[in-house]
């Protein structure tokens, strides 16, 4: 919501419905709906409910507020759960970090869930790997799903931000691609498996 008159003024600009979902990072659903508010300045209940004949297509054509919305919009819930978990594990070790509010607020288009404001050693494998970053995936990681949607997400923050994390909350595919810059796991690890830049144990 606190971002509602960006994603109007995307809108009114002439990206589409999708297209403003996609770049914002929330779903159909939430976009037109906000989209909507914005634009007419009432609630909307239902799509008879549009006025605007432009976004009424849209709403109509992507489907929103059917049972597939409503089950994108439940996904999307569990994955907030999942980054406030993250959260909430990181600030409980001492771990200093900004999240994707923070981040935007600073001008990032798009976002890990969690960049460290220093880095972090994590111990995996019998190595220790450097953390800057971390993303919060609350899914399983299929070896087709990391190449065709995650992996080119993950290399941009490489790119711009260093080595990082992923998080497959509910598992991953022993059988994906592995970058040695992208570490992969399936839970975030416990203090006394994370080191300080200075080599000394969190815990």
């Amino acid at each position: 919501r606190r971002r509602a008159p960006e994603l109007a003024a995307a809108w009114r600009g002439g990206d589409s419905l999708a297209s403003v979902a996609a770049r914002f990072d929330v779903d159909d659903d939430a976009a037109a709906r906000v989209i909507h508010d914005a634009v007419e300045g009432r609630k909307l209940v239902k799509v008879s409910d549009v006025r605007d004949a432009r976004l009424r297509n849209e709403v109509k054509a992507l489907g929103c507020f059917g049972e597939a919305a409503r089950g994108a919009a439940a996904r999307r819930e569990i994955g907030l759960e999942y980054e406030r978990l993250l959260r909430r594990a990181l600030e409980r070790s001492g771990v200093p970090f900004e999240d994707e509010d923070a981040l935007r607020a600073r001008g990032f288009a798009r976002t890990p869930d969690v960049l460290l404001t220093v880095p972090l050693g994590v111990l995996a494998d019998g190595a220790t790997v450097c953390v800057n970053w971390i993303d919060s995936k609350a899914m399983f990681g299929g070896s087709e799903v990391y190449e065709r949607d995650h992996r080119s997400q993950l290399r941009s923050y490489v790119n711009r931000l260093g080595a990082g994390c992923v998080v497959y909350w509910f598992g991953y595919d022993r059988s994906i691609c592995r970058d040695s810059d992208i570490l992969v796991l399936d839970g975030w690890p416990p203090p006394y498996e994370l080191l300080w830049p200075d080599g000394t144990n969190i815990s």
